[in-house]
């Protein structure tokens, strides 16, 4: 066999095991984030929850994701006040589409809002602002 043929069959072979195995991979079951957890401490009036999120996340003036970043989230976990829920300024998240949490960031030490979708644990134990 003429090595330009070995090459093609073992690139379709090696691409039909591929997708062979990605077929065959058992699924397993989806596990639901763990909750956000209190931190013992009291902000804005609100009994404040940590909670596990994206480091680096941004911390925006508004809540619609689109104005400046004010600030940003260095650490992992971290705390937030209070949460909200605002119908018309979707943020990105599939669990919490319109859901944004009031946290102080870390650079600047300024308030501002982190979409859900940057944090990665359950937000509905965080008190509502």
């Amino acid at each position: 066999m003429p090595r330009s043929a070995t090459r093609k069959t073992l690139t379709l072979a090696l691409t039909t095991s591929a997708a062979a195995a990605l077929i065959a991979l058992p699924t397993g079951s989806a596990q639901a984030a763990s909750n956000c957890w209190p931190t013992g401490i009291t902000a804005w009036g609100h009994n404040a929850f940590t909670c596990n999120n994206v480091q680096g996340a941004n911390v925006y003036e508004l809540v619609d994701g689109a104005t400046h970043v004010i600030d940003h989230l260095r650490t992992n976990p971290s705390w937030f006040a209070c949460r909200a829920d605002f119908t018309d300024r979707p943020n990105g998240s599939s669990v919490h589409p319109y859901r944004w949490l009031w946290t102080q960031g870390d650079d600047n030490a300024t308030w501002g809002w982190v979409s859900d979708g940057d944090v990665i644990s359950e937000t509905n134990t965080v008190e509502p602002c």
